[in-house]
């Protein structure tokens, strides 16, 4: 799993949990081209065998959305 931060703020909070900053857009520090091939680049050295922060981390699982009923 690729964690991208979409603000700078939360890519500082949270720096060993994130793979990419892509706050830096809207910081006016990369454009979007620059930041989608920091991606993609990412995507082919994790499917090489680099690890994410997620696994450096040991986390094993992520859930986006839940289905059903949230308390």
């Amino acid at each position: 799993m690729i964690k991208i931060a979409t603000n700078s703020s939360t890519y500082r909070r949270m720096i060993d949990n994130m793979d990419v900053n892509a706050g830096r857009i809207a910081d006016g520090e990369a454009n979007v081209q620059q930041v989608g091939r920091e991606i993609f680049d990412l995507v082919l050295e994790a499917a090489s065998g680099r690890r994410t922060c997620a696994e450096r981390l040991g986390h094993k699982e992520f859930v986006p959305w839940r289905i059903g009923p949230v308390m």
